[in-house]
């Protein structure tokens, strides 16, 4: 075979062989504009509005974030002078504890706005905590007559303590509560409460906790309250 005609078959195979690739890659440009298109188009098929993807069962189970992660009790406690100081302790699912007014204490029952927060207990500013590690070291011991801040009431001239209600670490006061203090009775459950606690002992075992502290589940303390007004 001559020269020429090697090199002209060889011109021959190399434009065979782009035209192919060519073809290939035309192809593969083609199915991915289709496989995109359906992909969008499906997007296009299952997308709604927010409001339309929210079912009659949501609305009536739902349940807001300062509910949804805490299981409530209570710890009820009427101390010689006639007061309730009564407290409750929200569980977290992380199992640290949130301490807030329950309804039946009595600074949240007289319906004074809270004026005043002290946090200096025997000398020493309770809200000054600093802790280290997951032990958190430096936090406070408390039990449950532990006073962990008082408060004054319009119109009162005397503070009323406000107690742990729990055997436990103080790790946290809320900040909160120090620039407005009333939300410790307008908003309890949320902005409003007193300060983060690590329980003594397990984190995991709630139970050994309840049992520990006397505390009793929500739907109990409720019905405890309403036995009280029927019995005044």
């Amino acid at each position: 075979m001559s020269a020429e005609n090697l090199e002209l078959k060889t011109d021959t195979g190399s434009l065979v062989m782009k035209e192919h690739f060519l073809s290939t890659e035309r192809s593969e440009i083609k199915n991915a504009d289709e496989d995109t298109d359906s992909v969008f188009k499906k997007i296009k098929e299952l997308s709604v509005s927010i409001l339309d993807s929210i079912t009659k069962d949501h609305i009536e189970n739902f349940t807001f974030f300062n509910k949804r992660h805490y299981e409530d009790y209570y710890f009820v406690n009427c101390n010689k002078q006639g007061h309730n100081d009564d407290m409750c302790i929200r569980v977290h699912t992380n199992k640290l504890l949130l301490l807030s007014l329950a309804n039946g204490n009595d600074i949240i029952k007289t319906g004074k706005n809270i004026t005043e927060i002290d946090f200096i207990i025997n000398k020493g500013d309770r809200s000054k905590i600093k802790v280290q590690g997951k032990r958190k070291l430096g936090a406070r011991q408390l039990h449950p007559e532990t006073v962990v801040c008082k408060v004054k009431l319009e119109g009162e001239e005397e503070l009323r303590n406000v107690r742990a209600g729990i055997t436990g670490y103080l790790i946290e006061i809320n900040e909160l509560i120090k620039k407005n203090p009333n939300l410790l009775k307008t908003d309890p459950k949320c902005d409003g409460f007193l300060a983060i606690v690590m329980p003594k002992g397990p984190l995991r075992d709630t139970e050994i906790l309840v049992n520990n502290n006397h505390l009793i589940k929500e739907e109990k303390y409720f019905e405890l309250l309403q036995n009280l007004e029927l019995n005044k």
